[in-house]
């Protein structure tokens, strides 16, 4: 997976666009966070299993782009992790340290939409 389930609910409660949702891939979480990654109109594949939350599943280059003109740059850091930085015109930078690209991007777009 390459986003977690709290980083998923962060980017659905800062409003990141769910139009995917309902026909995209979903990452799908039972109340004991564990999940299944799926394609929507695949609901016969895991009918066995009670879902309570339901959040989109970006890629990288969707995040990126999300992000827009406001997205710098993302690294591999010498300590393994990946930074993302970007700024919003008339502020500072922002950053996000994390294990993986997506994760750190995510929080990326997160933080930016905090700044505006």
């Amino acid at each position: 997976m390459s986003i977690d389930f709290p980083t998923a609910k962060e980017l659905k409660g800062a409003g990141y666009p769910s139009y995917g949702l309902n026909d995209g891939e979903v990452f799908c979480f039972s109340d004991s966070h564990e999940f299944d990654y799926c394609i929507e109109g695949c609901r016969d594949c895991h009918k066995d299993r009670v879902y309570k939350y339901r959040f989109i599943a970006p890629t990288l280059s969707e995040l990126i782009e999300a992000c827009g003109d406001e997205f710098l740059e993302l690294a591999l850091t010498v300590n393994g992790g990946w930074l993302a930085r970007g700024r919003v015109p008339g502020y500072d930078e922002v950053a996000a340290l994390e294990n993986t690209p997506e994760e750190a991007v995510a929080r990326l777009w997160v933080a930016l939409q905090k700044e505006k």
